[in-house]
């Protein structure tokens, strides 16, 4: 097998080996001929998997995501086996937490709901009850103004003539008494007891007079008065009460729905963020995807990027982040090479390719690879990602190996071909080739047309026949 491998090598050596077409010290004419013009093309390459999962965490609502314990890198990994332990204490305890609040938010939103729900029924009572209030107003002002404030200032007049004529009649009295009495030549002690008292009685009357003048002014100048601002006030408070309650209650109770809909969302957001949280705590426990070898970091066209970095990372008590490939599970029994192309060699890279690959871990080992994708697209820069399929031979190479690939470009068994040094270009006209040619009578100035060329010497199209001979520079 490795005389095999050996042989392999040397083939290809022999067969991008060009033709010895100039010696040491370069002749002054060149013969045309033809011979086997070969272009090789050598490209740098590294080895892939071709099933690859990458592993990254994604969560919703948790972001401390600390390393407790990470599966070493080259492990070899069941799916579904663990492969990363991430802390939880500060989790469980922001879910105990939520958990909490969810449960009064809960209530809170029930009971919100609930005088919702009354409020619905009592602001249209209230809205109604403003109104005839307001129209209850309206009808006693007009009832006091129309008919009220007549009967109480007569009740007024009534009121004190009264007291003055209930007056008259005991003044009378004392002095129809006085007068009997004085009759009489001795008045007796009876009868001075009655005078007495019917005099009380008058000084009692006289002070209820006084009285009901007072009282009888002070309803004509306050009371009545008063009671009528009193109806009036009553009247136009109503009314501004009820276009209040007309513009207020119905806002309130629509500022009322608003606030018990912002509640419901704050509710859903709360048992989202809680679903996200536990979501989130299952997944602190990392799982392969697949069965395969444990790679530390992320693979971008064969090559492990911050490897370094994640390696620190990885550690007990590091720390990774959202959305970062931390690692990737790798079947490392299914490889292919990735390359690229530069846009001068992409032209070779067209339709069946096929060539060879030489690990550079693996010296004298040679294996076979075949072409399965070119980009449309620049890679970077003028480069272009190509990937090779792997034949077999591939024993003890691993993803991230590198390895030099040798492809023969172009290949042409009988094509005329001329040194490099002999072609020139019109000056400005770099596509103008042109070359000298050596003739009996004088040398002459030819135009050609050029194929393919290699690091040695150029294909010729056009312009020249086998067996003419060419100069290597103007002549003199």
């Amino acid at each position: 097998m490795a005389f095999s491998g050996q042989f392999k090598a040397f083939s290809i050596s022999v067969l991008f080996l060009l033709p010895s077409l100039l010696s040491a010290q370069a002749p002054s004419t060149y013969t045309v001929r033809k011979d086997n013009f070969v272009v090789p093309v050598t490209l740098s390459g590294i080895f892939e998997s071709s099933e690859m999962e990458e592993v990254s965490l994604n969560p919703k609502a948790w972001s401390q995501l600390t390393v407790v314990e990470a599966v070493p890198a080259g492990q070899e990994v069941r799916e579904g086996e663990v492969i990363l332990v991430l802390d939880t204490e500060d989790i469980d305890k922001t879910i105990g937490e939520l958990k909490h609040s969810l449960v009064l938010a809960d209530i809170s939103f029930e009971l919100a709901k609930k005088d919702f729900e009354i409020a619905q029924k009592t602001i249209p009572m209230d809205l109604k009850a403003a109104q005839q209030a307001s129209k209850d107003a309206d009808e006693a002002l007009v009832r006091y103004l129309k008919r009220g404030k007549k009967l109480r200032e007569k009740s007024e007049h009534v009121a004190l003539k009264s007291i003055s004529d209930a007056l008259a009649y005991q003044m009378e009295e004392l002095k129809q008494l006085e007068k009997m009495y004085k009759a009489d030549d001795l008045t007796e002690e009876t009868e001075e007891i009655v005078l007495q008292r019917q005099r009380n009685v008058v000084e009692r009357m006289k002070f209820s007079v006084e009285m009901a003048k007072e009282d009888h002014r002070v309803a004509f100048e306050s009371s009545i008065p008063s009671r009528e601002r009193g109806l009036k006030d009553s009247a136009i408070r109503t009314e501004l009460e009820y276009h209040k309650a007309k513009l207020g209650l119905p806002a309130k109770l629509k500022k009322q729905e608003l606030a018990l809909s912002q509640q419901k969302i704050s509710l859903q957001r709360m048992k989202k963020k809680l679903q996200d949280l536990l979501r989130d705590r299952k997944s602190l426990k990392v799982k392969a995807p697949m069965d395969g070898v444990v790679y530390y970091g992320q693979c971008v066209n064969g090559r492990w990027v911050s490897q370094g970095t994640i390696s620190n990372s990885l550690k007990k008590g590091g720390t990774i982040l959202s959305k970062q490939v931390f690692m990737t599970i790798v079947n490392p029994k299914k490889l292919r090479v990735s390359s690229s192309v530069t846009e001068a060699q992409l032209r070779y890279f067209q339709g069946k390719v096929a060539g060879y690959s030489m690990p550079l871990a693996r010296p004298g080992t040679v294996i076979k690879v075949s072409l399965t994708h070119v980009d449309s697209f620049p890679a970077s820069g003028s480069s272009y990602r190509a990937r090779f399929k792997m034949g077999e031979g591939a024993k003890g190479v691993v993803p991230g190996m590198t390895c030099q690939l040798s492809f023969i470009g172009y290949q042409n068994k009988e094509a005329l071909v001329v040194p490099n040094d002999r072609v020139f270009s019109e000056p400005g006209l770099p596509h103008k080739k042109f070359v000298w040619v050596e003739t009996d009578d004088a040398d002459s100035k030819a135009p050609v047309k050029i194929g393919h060329q290699n690091a040695t010497h150029v294909e010729i199209i056009e312009g020249l026949s086998e067996g003419q001979k060419i100069l290597a520079k103007k002549p003199e």
